[in-house]
């Protein structure tokens, strides 16, 4: 019996011919408009037909109502049943009655099999933070192409950004509820996506899923009807082929063959269907327009009291917050959740699992701990992927998607910091790199024979190999390369620390933090011999200033480990860069503690460039162990018969020489340089004869002579646009126009430093002029002005070594702005200062030591007080 809640179904005939509608064989009475509207929605069965498209095809020339469509749908329901044409709100009509198989069809081609109304989308996301602008570009993005590709690594947001495009979409084309638009303005918002937007989940699909068996995916996900096994790519684009709607096929990388090849197929056979792909590499298709999602942006350092509107930070407070209502950005958190942010690199998923861990260990725990982020950030959503609750899963569903090469390369370039070239890269991730700089076996990490069965199973790689194999993995979202050209490449901090451990297990860690450091030491080696072989050297040091973290690194392991002659040939032949960063201190600091590796061990030229590398670094407050160095690498250089190094270190113990008051020795060495001296040789070779004269003059109170060199100096390095050398060498000019105590002088060389470093960087270079400027500005009486320069120079000054000549002279600005007692204590803290770097103080600081004194006997303070303080 058929239940009384469910009245048989009519069997419905439509005879286009005759236009007759029967119904259990016998013909109904229907108005021309009513069988007229029928006849258009049975031909468009397979999808929802539009209000204003039903009322062009029903009435072509007439301008009627919306009341008059509804008129006639309610006719044809009291004859063939209430569901036999379902409503779409705001969208229009489908029919979706079954028509009786012995009638005519109404059209010359079979009806396609019939499919649920409504778009299935994720309902639950959540809210999208920080990615409005990428949002905006992707919408625009499937404006004009038919297939987008958004690309990024794992954990980076691709999901949810594509779900918020198609809600977005999805909506847009849905005029506001109750109102009725102008005629052709809904076909115009249909006209792309008439027939929805609909998501396909394909992660669930087994690696390497073939384009018939996503296309089973698809088809299950439009509710798609097939006979079992009629399921494939070229079944699903027959039925899509009159269609207009987007598709979301989430989560490609894993099936990226299959993927692209039910795009291609879709995108030949089914011309309205638009295809929005998210994947952590493109499908490589010809129509694919890619669109590579960055990380969340982040607050600068001048930024952090607006740090709540840049995405990372919006991310993690609105987490933390879910997590924990009471939590709150304010002053006293709002640098370390800044900081928690960058170390994870703005990435989202990062993001949200350290922020659910602020209850547990609070803002200041979190970041203490992030140096173990792969066991700090679990316990994510239980509602997402088993890949996307930790990150450490995260990563292994990303190096799974990686065949074994790519695996060797991505864990050895883990070893890298902040960042590499390709041809560092090239000398550390080859197989000929890690068997030329391996060490002791006893000292590496033994391999399991899983690993070495993989080993044997892949390709060799060798330096072209590594080319490849890093180009994959840019395309997998796993190496980032920069807008720079040539580009810099870089591992995310959580995928460089996952890199880190997969070398280990693969046992390595030893090889390929050898190659690493053999590769940095080929790199200043380069740089090094460019000094006295190019006036080209300034672009390559340029270069290798964004190699600091790697020289840093690869210097901490040799120390560490007891490769004496690596450490000491990295430090030696660096010496300029760390002068260049502003870390002269620290670099002074490595030279002491290696000086007594730098023996008979190593190689004389070797030891030659170290002993010359430590007078680069601190020649102006030479202790003995710098005027040792200063006599060994001339010694060094006159036996090896290499003339234009020996002028050139000649020139250095000159100035040294002067340092020390020694000017007759300093006249013997220059004289030297001149007569060796060849026009031949590179112009910053050259210039350091004219340099040292500078200091000889300074030395001998002829500033007028010296401020004359210093100038000729400059010229020269000007013309050559060497800005580090032009910024050293308006330095020196702004200690000889100290030296000549003409402040006018000075208040124009630090504002040409200021000028020349913040064009052309680095910073510290302009906090270093601002140090030249306070002076200026204290003896022009600018106090206020004075202690906001010094207050900015003085840190670029403790990082460059030396502070004394400037806390002399911010004594001077504490006496004069009546600050008695703090004035006296700086002058004491600066004689002790002296005294243990065993210097005598300067021309200028004596005079600035005066004028302090004088300024606290005009504000009444007595020699005892001085003296106390003092």
């Amino acid at each position: 019996m058929t239940p009384a809640s469910e009245a048989p179904r009519p069997r419905i005939q439509i005879r286009p011919e005759q236009r007759q509608l029967l119904i259990d064989g016998e013909p109904a009475v229907l108005g021309a408009r009513a069988f007229d509207l029928l006849h258009s929605l049975a031909e468009r069965s397979d999808r929802v037909v539009g209000k204003h498209e039903l009322m062009d095809l029903v009435w072509p020339t007439v301008v009627v109502e919306e009341n008059n469509l509804q008129v006639q749908i309610s006719t044809l329901r009291k004859l063939l049943g209430p569901g036999a044409i379902a409503t779409v709100p705001g969208r229009g009509y489908r029919f979706t009655a079954t028509l009786d198989s012995s009638a005519e069809a109404p059209a010359s081609r079979p009806a396609p099999p019939p499919r649920t109304p409504a778009p299935r989308l994720p309902t639950d996301a959540g809210a999208l933070i920080g990615r409005d602008t990428h949002l905006r570009t992707l919408v625009s993005l499937l404006g004009d192409a038919r297939l987008v590709t958004l690309v990024g690594t794992g954990g980076i947001g691709k999901t949810r950004l594509a779900q918020a495009c198609a809600a977005s979409l999805h909506e847009h084309a849905r005029p506001p509820e109750g109102r009725i638009p102008e005629r052709g303005a809904q076909r115009l918002a249909d006209e792309q996506h008439a027939d929805g937007v609909w998501q396909v989940e394909l992660a669930a699909l087994p690696r390497g899923s073939v384009a018939d068996a996503i296309a089973v995916a698809v088809a299950r996900a439009l509710d798609l009807r097939f006979e079992a096994g009629q399921a494939n790519a070229d079944a699903v684009a027959s039925v899509l082929r009159n269609q207009r709607l987007l598709l979301v096929l989430d989560n490609c990388e894993h099936v990226l063959e299959g993927a692209a090849s039910l795009c291609a197929t879709l995108l030949r056979a089914a011309p309205g269907v638009k295809l929005l792909a998210t994947s952590q590499e493109p499908l490589n298709l010809a129509e694919e327009q890619v669109y590579r999602l960055p990380l969340l942006a982040l607050p600068g350092d001048t930024e952090l009291a607006q740090a709540e509107e840049f995405g990372a930070v919006a991310l993690f407070v609105a987490r933390a917050r879910a997590a924990d209502p009471r939590f709150v950005l304010d002053e006293h958190n709002r640098a370390t959740v800044v900081d928690i942010c960058r170390r994870v690199d703005g990435l989202p998923l990062a993001i949200e699992l350290a922020a659910a861990r602020v209850p547990l260990l609070g803002v200041e725990g979190v970041r203490t701990r992030l140096d173990e982020r792969l066991r700090l950030l679990i316990g994510g959503r239980r509602d997402v992927a088993a890949r996307q609750q930790t990150l450490r899963a995260s990563l292994e569903w990303s190096q799974s998607l990686l065949d074994a090469g790519e695996q060797a390369v991505f864990r050895r370039l883990g070893v890298f910091v902040r960042g590499f070239t390709v041809e560092l890269a090239q000398h550390v991730a080859a197989d000929d790199a890690q068997v030329d700089a391996r060490p002791p076996q006893d000292s590496l990490t033994p391999s399991g024979g899983g690993d070495r069965e993989a080993v044997a199973r892949r390709q060799p790689i060798d330096r072209w190999a590594v080319l490849d194999h890093l180009a994959s993995l840019v395309d997998k979202s796993l190496v980032v390369a920069d807008a720079s050209d040539p580009p810099r490449y870089s591992l995310l901090e959580s995928a460089r620390e996952f890199a880190l451990a997969q070398l280990t297990l693969a046992g390595e860690t030893q090889a390929t933090l050898a190659a690493h450091a053999a590769a940095m030491r080929a790199a200043v080696a380069r740089v090094e011999a460019l000094y006295f072989e190019t006036n080209d050297y300034g672009p390559a040091q340029t270069k290798l200033v964004f190699e600091l973290d790697n020289l840093r690194a690869a210097l901490a392991w040799a120390r560490a480990g007891g490769h004496d002659e690596t450490a000491v040939a990295l430090l030696g032949m660096s010496c300029r860069l760390w002068n260049r960063c502003g870390l002269a201190g620290t670099a002074s600091a490595l030279f002491a503690e290696l000086a007594p590796k730098a023996d008979e061990r190593v190689p004389p030229a070797l030891a030659a460039v170290f002993w010359l590398g430590m007078v680069i670094v601190a020649p102006e407050s030479p202790p003995p162990l710098v005027i040792e160095a200063s006599d060994r690498c001339v010694t060094l250089w006159r036996g090896l018969g290499d003339t234009r190094r020996l002028a050139y270190a000649l020139g250095w113990r000159a100035i040294v020489n002067c340092q020390r008051e020694r000017l007759d020795a300093a006249r013997t060495d220059l004289a030297e340089v001149e007569a060796l001296e060849q026009d031949s040789w590179p112009m910053l070779v050259r210039v350091r004869r004219l340099v040292a004269l500078c200091s000889l003059y300074t030395r001998a109170n002829e500033p007028a002579r010296a401020r004359e060199l210093r100038q000729q100096a400059l010229a020269l390095v000007r013309a050559s646009g060497d800005h580090p050398n032009i910024q050293f060498n308006i330095r020196k000019l702004a200690d000889a126009d100290l030296a000549a105590g003409d402040f006018d002088a000075l208040m124009r060389s630090s504002e040409a430093l200021i000028e020349d470093a913040r064009e052309h960087g680095p910073l510290w270079a302009a906090r270093l002029g601002q140090g030249y400027r306070a002076v200026a500005l204290i003896a022009a009486g600018r106090y206020r002005e004075a202690a906001a320069a010094a207050r900015e120079g003085l840190p670029a000054w403790r990082a460059a070594g030396w502070t004394g000549w400037l806390l002399d002279h911010l004594a001077w600005l504490a006496a004069a702005a009546g600050h008695r007692r703090e004035a006296a204590q700086l002058l004491g803290f600066c004689d002790l200062l002296y005294e243990r770097a065993a210097r005598e103080r300067r021309a200028a600081e004596q005079r600035a030591v005066a004028a302090a004194l004088e300024a606290l006997r005009r504000n009444n303070t007595s020699e005892a007080e001085i003296e106390q303080w003092r």
